[in-house]
């Protein structure tokens, strides 16, 4: 992958993340919050609460995605293959949290996702396996973007 891709696919896992630009917009229209900014508006409460019964809450799905995330810092920094003992079904699973507990879950998860903005930046070598590995972790980041947002909507 050359540098100019790393750092296009970088511009646009930051603008899901923290929210579009005015001037240049890839995915979200201009001043949209990203999913950072998303998830520090809501509450405890809010972000725990299922948008009915057997679906899953922001929360789940944020702790879903802080997951994965995770597992590509750990391949990012040396691990050879995190993904092969990955415990997906925990990975909806996030205990309760009361505000505080939430606002450092967020901060936690931001910080995991620039460490991968970080990551995505640095040369390397790109295969078969970890080009489309970094290629998607941008689809996954705005599908469960775009699933938060719709529950959030949808419990307002």
């Amino acid at each position: 992958m050359s540098p100019d891709f790393q750092s296009a696919l970088a511009t646009i896992l930051k603008e899901l993340t923290r929210g579009a630009e005015t001037e240049f917009c890839w995915v979200l229209n201009p001043e949209d919050a990203g999913l950072i900014p998303l998830l520090r508006s809501l509450d405890a409460a809010q972000a725990q609460s299922p948008p009915g019964p057997g679906r899953k809450s922001a929360a789940e799905h944020a702790h879903h995605l802080r997951y994965s995330i995770s597992l590509l810092n750990r391949w990012a920094s040396g691990e050879e293959n995190p993904f092969a003992t990955a415990d997906w079904a925990s990975s909806w699973s996030i205990d309760k949290l009361d505000d505080r507990g939430w606002q450092q879950f967020v901060d936690d998860f931001e910080h995991e996702l620039q460490n991968w903005s970080g990551a995505l930046n640095e040369p390397r070598e790109w295969d078969q396996f970890s080009l489309p590995g970094a290629l998607a972790s941008a689809a996954h980041v705005a599908y469960h973007f775009g699933a938060i947002r719709q529950i959030v909507l949808s419990t307002q």
